[in-house]
């Protein structure tokens, strides 16, 4: 079965650059995916005191087969961060 991680847009102020919504679009992806068959989950990296750290245990308990980064622009440097960490 293919195994999907979805990562939400990283807020590393937590709430200083986020919109006051949830960003949906991971979580539409991820119904559709599943509603195919496919595993997905999505990780939120701003709601954790160390987003590397918890991201590389999901990634290494989960072992997805994709890896799917949401990014804004108002995000752009956290987000990167991670997708290169």
């Amino acid at each position: 079965m293919i195994k999907v991680l979805l990562v939400e847009p990283y807020d590393y102020f937590k709430g200083n650059l986020s919109f006051p919504a949830p960003p949906l679009g991971v979580w539409r992806i991820c119904g559709f995916l599943r509603s195919h068959g496919m595993d997905c989950k999505v990780f939120s990296p701003s709601i954790h005191t160390d987003a590397y750290d918890e991201l590389e245990k999901t990634l290494l308990e989960y072992e997805p087969s994709i890896i799917g980064f949401s990014i804004t622009s108002m995000t752009l440097a956290y987000d990167l961060s991670l997708v290169h960490w």
